[in-house]
């Protein structure tokens, strides 16, 4: 009877330890663990406000437009800011080309997409022989374009003071390195020989007493009149026009606007090209002139 006492004694000690063991299964035939539920996917929108202040600021395009008169045959014999020495052309072009610029011709900025750096405009304003004599030649030399913009009423078959001749405009049209530009018929002073009337009426200026309808009427005839012999004498008719004296009025500027596609002033700065063509400003270069100082 002692003996089944301590039996039964020792099986209810022992009961803990194996009811644990039965309880505690062997790693290696563990279950594995249940994935978790999917759930669908929602792409976050992204905070683009929050990118604002690491974006790349946009580049805006910005060209400058050189512009000339006159080219004589050394540095003694400039007597005029409107007029420098073939030797200060050839090393102004040089410049230009040495480092990496393209120059355009006017018509080009109706059609071009995309402005590359070191984009510039050259342009020369009246109509000189010495823009064929010297300034032509310098283009081919260092692959560049210019425009002239002539005083159509100057121009002639025959050389005739000091002027180009219609038979050069059409050569160098043709040659691709130059386009031809209205700097209008009778504006620019012609019984002033061509200067400046100080506290006078001056390029496309308004008469005293002169109706807006006849205002308008002498200046649109007579820029009319410049594309059509242009067009006529060239073959090319021009979409350019250079203020005489770089000088316009808000009240004209509407109706010049009207018959070309690009209108120059002469007041110095930049300008993008993407925007409005007209009334665009241009940087006289002068014997003292140095292009670094512009082309910034």
């Amino acid at each position: 009877m002692k003996k089944l006492f301590f039996f039964v004694a020792f099986i209810f000690a022992m009961m803990p330890a194996i009811l644990f063991t039965a309880c505690d299964p062997d790693d290696s035939i563990m279950p594995e663990p249940e994935p978790a539920p999917e759930t669908d996917t929602i792409p976050q929108p992204i905070d683009t406000l929050s990118l604002q202040d690491t974006a790349k600021p946009v580049v805006v395009p910005k060209m400058y437009n050189l512009t000339y008169h006159k080219v004589v045959a050394a540095d003694s014999l400039v007597k005029y800011t409107t007029q420098v020495s073939v030797q200060k052309l050839e090393s102004d072009f040089k410049w230009l080309a040495d480092n990496g610029y393209t120059a355009i011709l006017p018509r080009d900025l109706l059609t071009i997409d995309t402005v590359k750096p070191k984009t510039v405009i050259i342009t020369f304003d009246d109509g000189y022989y010495d823009n064929y004599l010297y300034m032509y030649p310098l283009l081919e030399k260092y692959g560049l374009k210019a425009e002239i913009n002539v005083i159509v009423e100057w121009i002639t078959e025959e050389r005739k003071n000091g002027w180009l001749t219609w038979n050069e405009c059409r050569e160098m049209s043709q040659s691709g390195l130059v386009e031809i530009g209205s700097h209008s018929c009778l504006l620019h002073n012609p019984s002033n020989g061509g200067s400046y009337i100080l506290g006078g009426v001056n390029g496309v200026g308004r008469e005293t007493d002169e109706s807006d309808e006849d205002y308008i009427a002498r200046i649109t005839n007579d820029l009319q009149r410049s594309k059509d012999v242009i067009k006529e004498r060239v073959g090319i008719e021009p979409i350019a026009f250079a203020y005489p004296y770089g000088e316009g009025n808000a009240f004209i500027n509407k109706y010049i606007s009207e018959l070309f596609a690009v209108t120059f002033l002469t007041h110095n700065g930049s300008y993008n090209p993407k925007n409005d063509l007209h009334l665009l400003p241009r940087n006289t270069i002068t014997m003292s002139t140095q292009l670094e100082n512009i082309l910034k």
